[in-house]
């Protein structure tokens, strides 16, 4: 039985989290030993412990840089690396990447594997910032055994990584079957969360997002579209994050109290999605979006950014309808052309369901994985 460790920066509940949860709990078994290591006790924790998943506190670590944070952080590691002889590390983020990556080295892990949730050199910053972090990542990739990208974009800027480049491998993420509630109940349970009577939202058209409130969603570009929208049309934003307070403000600014809600994060947002119209998700940066994977299970029509990896799941005008990013404008008039063309947008939302069954299946993410981990 090969020992797996799990390693992520936070604990919270995001795209990356879901995917360590989806590992560590499918490929428990005679083979494996998974235990998922974080930091803090967030909801990824009270879902391993659900699944009966052990999981493993690590309290230096955290999500910015702190020079004594990470040095301690590397040393926790390297300790227990040392005590538990683990076989296989699979570090995700980019942070804890290059320390895990490092600490598995001086403890003589034979595997270390790295996944890449899209590379943080393509956030919007600054020359100098995204010129140290691409060689950050570039090493990483050099200490790790392999390096798993989860997209063609970013298979692509590996194309010149000296040496790394042989050791980098593309597996998509994928999803499994999916509870939905009825676009009734769905509706119905929205309401209730926004503070609305019932009914309240019979003659809206509803669109809707599931993303942490962080800069790299793209909402400030969202709620600006849906200010361009007729009065009818309604934007609700599951999740939680460190934008809620400018994101609150510039919809009151806006006078769009009675139009854009926020409920908070939702644990199992996904069931909501058939309450929706249509699903909109602005991104400026993204690797691959399981919740664009969970709206095309549920049949949605999708309006999403042409970033990261989401032109490997949505091809443009045929199960979806991509816009360049931070054009609210634009944002605007793909969600009117999928509201005023219904057929339109059923035909784009079985396509894109059709696609995620086909090519996006955790089956398969989960085969491709276990090959890797496998591998001599």
């Amino acid at each position: 039985m090969k020992k797996i460790f799990y390693i992520i920066t936070k604990s919270n509940w995001g795209g990356a989290q879901l995917y360590v949860y989806n590992l560590a709990t499918h490929l428990k078994s005679e083979r494996f030993e998974p235990t998922v290591i974080a930091g803090g006790a967030g909801e990824l924790s009270t879902r391993l412990q659900s699944a009966s998943t052990p999981y493993i506190s690590l309290p230096s670590l955290e999500r910015d840089i702190n020079l004594k944070g990470d040095l301690d952080t590397l040393k926790d590691l390297i300790r227990l690396f040392r005590a538990e002889r683990p076989d296989i590390i699979h570090l995700n983020s980019s942070k804890i990447g290059i320390i895990g990556a490092l600490a598995g080295r001086i403890a003589g892990v034979p595997k270390i594997i790295f996944t890449a949730h899209g590379w943080p050199f393509n956030e919007p910053r600054g020359f100098l910032w995204r010129l140290s972090i691409r060689f950050a990542s570039y090493l990483t990739s050099l200490l790790a055994t392999n390096t798993v990208v989860i997209h063609q974009r970013d298979l692509r800027e590996t194309r010149y990584w000296f040496i790394a480049r042989k050791k980098v491998s593309l597996i998509h993420s994928g999803v499994g079957e999916n509870p939905y509630f009825s676009k009734i109940e769905a509706r119905e349970k929205i309401e209730a969360l926004v503070g609305k009577p019932r009914n309240y939202f019979s003659s809206k058209i509803i669109v809707g997002n599931i993303a942490e409130l962080h800069r790299n969603k793209g909402l400030v570009y969202a709620i600006s579209a849906i200010k361009l929208l007729p009065a009818h049309y309604i934007y609700v934003i599951f999740g939680e994050g460190e934008e809620r307070a400018l994101l609150e403000k510039m919809v009151k600014v806006q006078g769009l109290t009675d139009r854009v809600f926020l409920p908070g994060f939702v644990s199992s947002g996904s069931k909501f999605m058939k309450g929706f119209d249509v699903f909109l998700f602005p991104s400026v940066k993204e690797g691959l979006s399981f919740t664009i994977l969970e709206a095309g299970l549920a049949g949605l029509p999708v309006v999403a950014t042409d970033v990261g990896g989401t032109p490997d799941i949505i091809k443009n005008k045929f199960s979806g309808i991509l816009v360049p990013a931070k054009n609210p404008e634009l944002l605007s008039k793909a969600i009117l052309e999928l509201t005023e063309k219904p057929d339109i947008a059923k035909e784009y939302g079985e396509q894109l369901q059709a696609s995620v069954l086909k090519d996006f299946d955790l089956e398969k993410m989960l085969q491709e994985t276990t090959t890797l981990y496998l591998k001599p």
